[in-house]
């Protein structure tokens, strides 16, 4: 029977320490509470992990490791992301974690994955950086989860990025980059310069927007965080909507649903 009769979660890191590490601890609790998660990662990440000693498909019965099949052995983590910031890589990633979450959900999933049939997953639970994992949930018709690994104020002017670029306020350009920004829930008035580097140059917004974009499309947001370190922001955004001094409300999306790393535990993704 396998872990088929539990709960099941499906989440897709990246490579980098400190995206990867906050998913381990989570998908290791997870696990602890009788949830099955299916831990998937590139073939380059995968690889690493074998290495390491953490990435051994059958290292627990409700924690799995299985590589994508993206064949991407030979790149670097920059390479990687770089790659998937195009549509037609995007796509074809999206088919490759279709296929997968099918067939692990699926009878054959030991023939097919090496791995027990689990049940169809509760949820997809991305990195900040794999956003394309929400197209593939969508067409399969499962919740979008996000794990935010940096700071909620960071998470603020994420969910305001698509409204600054409509603005022109970012990219920083010598007209908008000492026009104080005093309009995003939960922060005090920021100079441009104080906004994450992402959205300092035209050539690295662009490379990051379509995440950013993305983000805001989440079904449910964890974020990595503590309530006590940053109040004010995380008040501001559960309760969506915020107004400033100079009298601006700025929406949030409606569908948010946000938790906090030190009090979430199994619920996040059955909720």
């Amino acid at each position: 029977m396998g872990s088929h009769g539990s709960p099941h979660v499906v989440m897709v890191p990246i490579d980098p320490a400190g995206h990867f590490i906050p998913f381990l601890q989570f998908a290791s609790s997870l696990a602890a509470e009788g949830i099955t998660v299916t831990f998937v990662a590139s073939d380059s990440h995968f690889s690493k992990l074998i290495v390491r000693g953490d990435g051994s498909p059958h290292s627990s019965y409700h924690l799995r490791f299985l590589e994508l099949g993206d064949a991407s052995k030979h790149l670097t983590s920059h390479e990687l992301l770089a790659e998937r910031n195009t549509q037609a890589e995007r796509e074809k990633t999206v088919k490759l974690l279709m296929e997968l979450i099918t067939d692990i959900s699926s009878p054959n999933a030991q023939l097919l994955r090496g791995v027990p049939t689990a049940a169809f997953p509760v949820c997809v639970l991305h990195d900040m950086m794999s956003c394309w994992a929400q197209e593939a949930a969508e067409r399969l018709q499962i919740e979008r989860h996000l794990l935010y690994v940096s700071a909620v104020s960071a998470l603020s002017c994420t969910f305001q990025s698509e409204r600054l670029a409509r603005e022109g306020r970012v990219p920083l350009t010598p007209e908008t980059q000492s026009v104080p920004i005093a309009d995003i829930p939960g922060l005090p008035p920021l100079q441009p310069r104080d906004l994450p580097s992402l959205f300092l140059s035209a050539e690295t917004y662009k490379w990051m927007k379509y995440n950013d974009y993305r983000m805001a499309m989440a079904d449910v947001v964890l974020t990595n965080s503590f309530y006590g370190l940053e109040k004010r922001a995380i008040v501001a955004l559960q309760e969506e909507v915020i107004g400033t001094g100079a009298g601006v409300k700025v929406s949030l999306p409606r569908h948010l649903r946000l938790f906090m790393w030190d009090t979430v535990r199994r619920n996040m993704c059955l909720t």
